[in-house]
């Protein structure tokens, strides 16, 4: 009866083992499935890249324009501080000349978003780009990442009127001239 016993044990110990790996392997398999839709891992992180190489330009501007974000993202472009290709989304297959993202920060003095940073929303990529699924957006705080389309939506309404008031609160005379830079040796 004993050794029945054991057999038992043994037949079952192996079973779950089996099973374990079994289990396993499926869900390993089920990692590797494509996905549906546009979304592609490589493209997310391409799309990240830019709208991180956008805030950086942005931060670069304001550290040499009494901390106020650029004009446009064009402006960047034009005085040789964003190179044009990072305007570009790897999910927009026709961009226009003007880009794929979205850029929020004109007018707005980067020193003043400290309290709010993590919540505003500096320049996203256009949401019709993303079939629905939310764009990748970069915060007035730095930080770059993917944002499921019910969050972004509340986060893009609460950068508009956040900008709303902080527009209306702001003299427009505090706000830096938008010539091009002078280019070293001119």
């Amino acid at each position: 009866m004993f050794l029945v016993k054991v057999d038992i044990m043994k037949y079952i110990t192996h079973t779950i083992g089996v099973l374990g790996i079994l289990a396993l392997l499926a869900f390993v398999a089920w990692l590797m499935l494509p996905t549906s839709g546009s979304y592609e891992p490589k493209e997310r992180v391409r799309d990240a890249a830019n709208l991180s190489a956008i805030a950086k330009a942005c931060l670069i501007y304001a550290v040499e324009h009494d901390n106020y974000y650029p004009p446009s993202l064009q402006f960047l472009v034009q005085n040789h501080l964003l190179d044009p290709k990072y305007l570009i989304s790897p999910f927009d297959k026709n961009p226009s000349q003007e880009g794929s993202y979205i850029y929020l920060g004109n007018g707005i003095k980067e020193s003043d978003t400290v309290q709010d940073a993590m919540q505003l929303i500096l320049a996203h990529g256009k949401p019709e780009l993303y079939d629905d699924m939310g764009p990748n957006a970069v915060y007035m705080d730095g930080h770059t990442g993917f944002v499921d389309m019910a969050r972004f939506e509340t986060d893009l309404e609460r950068t508009k009127q956040w900008i709303k008031q902080y527009k209306a609160t702001t003299q427009p005379a505090d706000q830096p001239a938008t010539q091009p830079m002078s280019q070293a040796g001119d």
